[in-house]
């Protein structure tokens, strides 16, 4: 069993992310909403990344003691993970290492897994086509539940970095045509009335540009994952 870095920032970092591809279509009240909401997260940064590198600190003594594939993989996936929020460089070499494990291992869930941190790394490098070519690899309707949402997160966050920065007809219509089928796909995949749920939910009314009804799930996820 994996085990997850708690990354509090995240879901709110995504959602705000999203919503303000278009800017222009959100009220004055909405973005100063969701500026107070940055506000809160960025205040606590210095403390995750504190944390983040004693984390990365004890996970690096437990794998010099490791030598099997099995705990190798586990533990460098951890790595990456503390990485991932700030040092995407280091979590790429991680990533790779655990699709080298994850090859020994001939686990074909553990190399889907490392598949997508790759993806995903590379999305935040800028190396979209290495990040195209490994997703299009994936055949998706044969992953595990918890691997499916992993594989539809990651696709989630491809094409929102090409919608951003493909404006032009017919490339920006394609892409967000895709991406809210990765968001339906992760909205299916959910226990309805839970933090991701609407986290997905939210992010999915702000696509269509339903601002208000974004955060009132938004707000609904926050005070669920506060509950946890």
């Amino acid at each position: 069993m994996f085990v997850v870095f708690k990354d509090k920032r995240l879901p709110l970092l995504l959602v705000f992310l999203l919503i303000l591809i278009r800017p222009s279509f959100a009220s004055e009240a909405d973005i100063s909403w969701w500026i107070d909401q940055l506000d809160r997260s960025l205040a606590q940064s210095g403390r995750y990344e504190a944390e983040y590198r004693q984390q990365i600190a004890n996970r690096k003594q437990l794998l010099a003691g490791h030598e099997g594939p099995d705990a190798r993989f586990e533990i460098c996936r951890q790595i990456y993970q503390a990485y991932q929020s700030y040092r995407a460089d280091s979590a790429l070499v991680y990533a790779y290492r655990c699709l080298s494990y994850a090859k020994q291992l001939k686990r074909a869930d553990y190399i889907v897994l490392a598949q997508c941190d790759i993806a995903a790394i590379s999305v935040s490098t800028g190396d979209n086509i290495q990040a195209y070519r490994l997703l299009t690899s994936i055949h998706a309707e044969h992953l595990p539940l918890w691997l499916k949402k992993i594989y539809y997160q990651t696709k989630s966050k491809f094409w929102v970095e090409r919608t951003n920065y493909i404006g032009y007809e017919p490339s920006h219509s394609i892409y967000e045509h895709e991406l809210s089928m990765a968001l339906d796909s992760l909205i299916a995949l959910s226990k309805p009335e839970t933090s991701e749920w609407y986290a997905y939910k939210a992010t999915r009314s702000a696509r269509l540009r339903r601002h208000h009804e974004a955060i009132g799930y938004f707000a609904k996820a926050l005070a669920d994952r506060n509950l946890d």
